[in-house]
């Protein structure tokens, strides 16, 4: 149910002290925890707000091989740290002793054709390749493997960042080093490298903890492709993270819904059964033809969706009456230009024409609109002619200051509203 960087395994070692964990009881967040939420507000609900339990789901071959790796250069790291360079034949032998450790039957696998060997087979030449490039591998100095941080994201500490750093070094002359392996299939982009979040996260640890350091390097060793990808991040990108982070955060304080968000993950999730966006289609899939048929939800939908593609197709012939109708505006108003005419006259019928320069101000999308408010405001006349924004309101409240949002949400109420979508074949298929 939780990430890597929450729940981490048996064989952790902390290498580093950390700060003492003071004010315990102010929310903790972590780089998956925020991204959770950003991809289904609903499973973030489940997940951190119910917490719900599920049968622990089978581990993946990919996840397995994963742990296997990380733990193997760990192993690595730390012997190197005590002045002990282990022989590519002795990682190896670690390796498969872990390896033998701990498989089991539960092991998924789910690409066809494949078997345990093959994966194992394919972390030996991942982990060959890897040794064959760093050797002896002190190219820095290790600070920590497996490193467990927690810092303030805010200077008055009311929101904290765990997280876990592979391996931490630095060269003794103000360099650190944020190491981080992959195994996935698909290594990343130099553009990914620099939008990515996680180790960027943890440059704010090092630069809270580590005053000497001059340069941090965010480092990722693709293993199965034996790919280095390094990125760099500035002041300015760092506090914009910062921001971006906070304005997450107070979204999800300021969510009262957790509405479900449907993407290709949801193929994926833990809680599609219990989700509402998802578990109907779920209980179908369940049913025999028969039983299916009869499903009252599937026959009103079936109703419904007939109806509307039904009214869809009257609308689109009213939209082009609609259509032949401005022309045709546009015709007498050229036809009465000519004329010099007020009233145009037709058989049956007579339509007025009114051509004349009316007052406009610039939208509030127009160019010229910013120096027209900045003069109105320099008036004292901004009180009398502004306007509000609800529905910019509700958007951007939650990202001001906590004082302020607890003013404004004194104000806020809740309008019921039933609706139904149009309908649409199913997502992602």
């Amino acid at each position: 149910m939780y990430s890597r960087e929450e729940r981490k395994h048996e064989y952790r070692q902390i290498e580093l002290p950390i700060k003492k964990e003071q004010n315990k009881h102010m929310p903790t967040y972590s780089n998956s925890k925020i991204g959770t939420y950003e991809n289904c507000p609903r499973k973030y609900k489940f997940n951190y707000i119910d917490k719900i339990e599920l049968p622990e789901s089978p581990e993946g071959i990919e996840a397995f091989l994963g742990l296997r790796a990380h733990e193997t250069l760990e192993q690595l790291y730390k012997d190197q740290k005590r002045g002990k360079v282990l022989t590519l034949a002795e990682t190896l032998e670690y390796y498969k002793s872990i390896w033998d450790k701990k498989w089991n039957s539960n092991v998924r696998i789910v690409r066809k054709g494949y078997k345990p060997e093959h994966y194992y087979e394919s972390g030996i030449k991942q982990l060959t390749d890897y040794y064959e490039r760093y050797k002896p591998f002190n190219q820095t100095y290790t600070l920590g493997t497996e490193v467990r941080i927690y810092f303030d994201l805010d200077k008055e500490g009311n929101y904290k960042i765990i997280g876990y750093v592979d391996r931490l070094s630095h060269d003794g002359k103000g360099r650190y080093e944020i190491h981080d392996y992959k195994t996935s299939q698909v290594s990343m982009t130099q553009k990914q490298a620099d939008e990515s979040r996680q180790l960027a996260l943890y440059q704010i640890y090092v630069e809270d903890n580590y005053k000497d350091a001059k340069e941090i390097v965010l480092i990722w060793h693709f293993l199965l492709d034996n790919r280095e990808v390094t990125s760099r991040r500035s002041k300015q990108d760092i506090a914009s993270l910062k921001n971006e982070l906070l304005a997450s955060i107070k979204q999800i304080e300021a969510d009262n819904e957790f509405k479900p968000q449907e993407s290709r993950l949801c193929d994926w999730c833990e809680f599609a059964e219990i989700c509402p966006a998802k578990k109907h289609g779920i209980e179908l899939e369940k049913k025999e033809k028969n039983e299916y048929l009869k499903d009252s939800g599937l026959v009103l939908v079936g109703k419904y969706a007939k109806l509307y593609k039904e009214k869809e197709k009257i609308e689109s012939e009213v939209e082009a009456v609609d259509a032949e109708i401005e022309k045709l505006k546009e015709a007498i108003i050229a036809f009465a230009k000519k004329k010099d005419l007020s009233v145009v006259q037709g058989k049956e019928y007579r339509v007025s024409v009114k051509i004349e320069d009316k007052p406009h101000f610039p939208a509030k999308s127009d160019e010229g609109r910013e120096e027209l408010e900045e003069i109105i405001r320099k008036i004292g006349k901004w009180d009398e002619v502004s306007d509000l924004s609800t529905t910019a309101l509700i958007k951007e409240y939650v990202k001001w200051d906590a004082d302020i949002i607890k003013k404004i949400k004194k104000y806020l109420t809740k309008v019921h509203m039933e609706t139904v979508g149009k309908p649409v074949v199913e997502l992602f298929k």
